[in-house]
């Protein structure tokens, strides 16, 4: 009898709970819903981008499958939030889904540039974003943001967890940035007999492969920003998002964001090629300059980092696979002249939005192709609450297909 009671009781706190959760996100939504249809009229949301009721379910959606989850799910942290008091916003930035764009918004709202005058946030210099002085721009941990927080509209952006762990290794060891940091530390993992004496001061030759063994054998709380899961480093059940976006529904998900706040004209005139373009220039400046870092200049070449830029490039699918960086071009090479080469390419040759998503979605297939299943197993366990809660596949037909079965 006592264990029933027990059990029952069990019952009805898990019940309150639910319907607690159902009227905080629904209220939330409702209310954002309730302000949209009050100012549409007055509100442009660029390429009639209209929030209709298919859109309405889909975010409903979103916050219904983040509730359900976090009724089991263990506690996680919140790292970085920004926010901006006057639009009484927040958003908890989630490395390689977006952030640089939402830093840089909120660096444009603060007018905090360094000095460098902008007139829309994506032209804001990349080594600015992430390290250029921060005063009112900065990010705040959860208990600094209690405050403010309840008033705001909190947002965070997710992404497919295979896709986000690509994106960080073309972005960290294809390109320089992490050779001489985490590069460093995936390389003494290395038995004595693989590596030269060279190469373990420098991480310029980790592959695919290593990293996501380097993921698998770290625990979660260890873990880089870049590849942390969302729902560890921002904890949806403590942040409590009135809107959840995803990589994938980026530029929808966006203009939705800003329109509530009424930011919209930051995506006006927004274009896809101008966005290709803004793209390259800012991670060609922003690789060239890492030669000026003293403790890795012993292993950045300019010529490599052409090279790898170009590579870079077209996995993102902004360059055709099949044109080639002018070898002539390589001596005294520098960002300026990269930067007209690449930019010239794509003008003359660019690739559709369709053409982009194939070109990225094989360069993805590709390089899970050969990694062991035993890593693909660990990978899955660790981003379990990642698929399950923002409603990712973890076991895609593509991954089924091209996941190698032999161990390393």
């Amino acid at each position: 009898m006592h264990g029933r009671l027990q059990f029952l009781v069990l019952c009805g706190i898990t019940i309150m709970s639910v319907f607690t959760s159902y009227i905080y996100y629904n209220g939330r939504i409702n209310a954002l819903w309730s302000k949209y249809d009050s100012t549409h009229s007055k509100t442009r949301v660029r390429n009639s981008c209209h929030i209709d009721s298919d859109a309405l379910i889909v975010y409903t959606q979103r916050q219904k499958r983040l509730q359900d989850v976090c009724l089991t799910n263990p506690p996680g942290s919140l790292r970085q939030i920004y926010s901006h008091t006057g639009h009484k916003l927040s958003y908890c930035a989630v490395p390689k889904a977006g952030c640089t764009f939402w830093i840089n918004v909120f660096r444009f709202l603060y007018n905090e540039t360094d000095g460098v005058k902008v007139k829309h946030p994506n032209e804001i210099p990349r080594m600015i974003t992430h390290y250029g002085k921060k005063k009112r721009s900065k990010p705040y941990s959860l208990q600094q943001a209690r405050a403010f927080l309840p008033n705001t509209l909190r947002f965070l952006f997710s992404r497919d967890p295979y896709s986000r762990l690509w994106s960080a290794y073309v972005d960290k060891f294809l390109l320089p940035d992490y050779w001489c940091t985490e590069g460093l530390r995936i390389i003494a993992r290395r038995s004595k007999s693989a590596s030269s004496s060279r190469k373990k001061n420098c991480g310029n030759d980790i592959t695919f492969e290593e990293l996501l063994n380097y993921v698998s054998l770290s625990t979660v709380k260890d873990l880089d920003p870049h590849w942390c899961p969302v729902s560890y480093m921002c904890d949806p059940c403590n942040f409590r998002p009135d809107v959840i976006g995803t990589m994938e529904t980026f530029a929808k998900d966006t203009n939705f964001v800003l329109s509530q706040v009424n930011l919209q004209h930051i995506m006006d005139n927004y274009d896809p090629k101008t966005h290709v373009v803004d793209e390259m220039v800012m991670l060609t400046e922003y690789n060239f300059q890492l030669l000026k870092r003293t403790n890795c200049k012993h292993c950045i070449k300019r010529e490599d980092i052409a090279l790898r830029l170009w590579k870079a490039f077209q996995i993102n699918g902004y360059l055709p696979l099949k044109t080639e960086f002018p070898s002539e071009k390589l001596k005294d090479i520098d960002a300026s002249t990269f930067i007209d080469v690449a930019r010239k390419t794509y003008r003359e040759r660019p690739n559709s939005s369709a053409q982009i998503k194939i070109q990225r979605k094989q360069a993805l297939v590709d390089a899970y192709k050969s990694v062991p299943s035993h890593i693909m197993q660990k990978l899955k366990s660790i981003y379990a609450t990642d698929f399950l809660m923002f409603n990712y596949d973890p076991n895609p037909s593509w991954l089924k297909l091209n996941t190698s079965e032999t161990r390393s």
